[in-house]
């Protein structure tokens, strides 16, 4: 959202969802009472020599119960629903080209639909069991990892910009679903619709929110699709009430807009609840801090305010390095409140700080 990720292509977890697609592939036309023979429709290197399911050669007894289940209800369906679901997983494969295109109904995709299509839950068991395997380390997951994090941007995370993305010498980051895996299964183990993120965004405030349509889960939205744009946004502060500058108001009223006030950055807002946590986890936590370093660097330069300009013209000059290193965490809120300070002509915070600043 806030810088653009690097989409591997060349790697071995992009193999398993290869290996999906050349089942459905096979089993497109298969017939009622067909047996389930897996060397018929899966490709060689998916199964061990004795012809079972075995990715890096060891065998996955719930990928074989998950595949046989969906195959044995797969093959009863009439002509037209075995089409109608073969048609929804190859529209499903650009599910990518979605997120930034409100004029795609993407509503056939939801696992209801699939469902109702397939007339059970085999389906859904199956991703999940795929999805277990895909995060295992037969995909090869943690060196994935690796190779996403040492070409990155910034280590910082792209859905919030508050928190560092893990070290892969320490943990690995949470691999989300951009679109919900539990409201749109079909697209569970393709890493199109699957990008790291930090745990926070992920498991605390995005969650089980669907990307492509609001609340009455008939407006469709769109998003920022991280391996492709990004968002380059401001934040105002107008409105707001600084910490001390108002008595009776000690710890001040932080009033947040972005800019630009899109639809993407409002599907960016409420899929992770910016605003509350910029306040919350940046503002009401760092706003001394930063404060503090200001006052200590001008200190340690011996410099000497004498009015509203020079303090206006030296937040200008840190807003300038914090915005040129906006990518690090916190930095966007960083360098826009700095700009604010140069322009909220706010006299009584001028005059403490200023203040604060001359003592020697």
């Amino acid at each position: 959202m806030l810088y653009r990720y690097n989409y591997i292509k060349e790697h071995k977890m992009v193999t398993l969802n290869k290996h999906f697609l050349y089942f459905i592939r096979k089993i497109r036309n298969v017939t009622p009472g067909t047996p389930f023979n897996r060397v018929n429709y899966f490709h060689h290197t998916f199964l061990n020599a004795n012809g079972r399911i075995a990715p890096n050669n060891r065998i996955v007894p719930s990928l074989e119960t998950t595949f046989q289940s969906f195959f044995e209800t797969y093959r009863e369906l009439d002509v037209a629903s075995k089409q109608d679901f073969y048609n929804l997983v190859r529209f499903s494969c650009n599910i990518h080209t979605f997120y930034e295109d409100a004029s795609v109904d993407v509503n056939p995709l939801k696992k209801d639909n699939i469902r109702a299509i397939i007339g059970n839950d085999s389906f859904e068991n199956l991703m999940n069991a795929l999805w277990g395997s895909l995060k295992s380390n037969a995909w090869e997951i943690d060196a994935h990892y690796k190779d996403f994090f040492e070409d990155l941007q910034s280590k910082t995370c792209t859905f919030c910009g508050i928190n560092q993305l893990p070290n892969p010498e320490s943990y690995r980051a949470d691999y989300d679903h951009i679109a919900y895996k539990g409201l749109y299964p079909i697209s569970t183990i393709n890493l199109k619709n699957i990008a790291p993120s930090c745990s926070e965004c992920n498991t605390k405030f995005k969650l089980q929110k669907d990307i492509f349509y609001e609340d009455d889960n008939t407006t469709r939205r769109i998003s920022n699709y991280p391996y492709l744009n990004f968002i380059e946004v401001q934040i105002d502060f107008t409105g707001t009430i600084l910490p001390q500058t108002v008595l009776g108001n000690e710890n001040g009223t932080w009033n947040l807009n972005f800019v630009p006030n899109n639809d993407y950055t409002r599907t960016w807002e409420d899929l992770y609840n910016i605003k509350h946590r910029y306040i919350t986890e940046v503002l009401q936590v760092d706003f001394k801090t930063w404060l503090g370093h200001f006052k200590k660097e001008l200190q340690q330069y011996n410099v000497i305010i004498n009015d509203h300009d020079e303090i206006k013209n030296y937040f200008l000059k840190h807003y300038e390095r914090y915005n040129e290193e906006r990518l690090q965490k916190r930095y966007i809120v960083k360098s826009s409140l700095f700009k604010y300070f140069n322009e909220c002509d706010n006299e009584v915070f001028y005059n403490q700080l200023i203040s604060e600043i001359n003592q020697r």
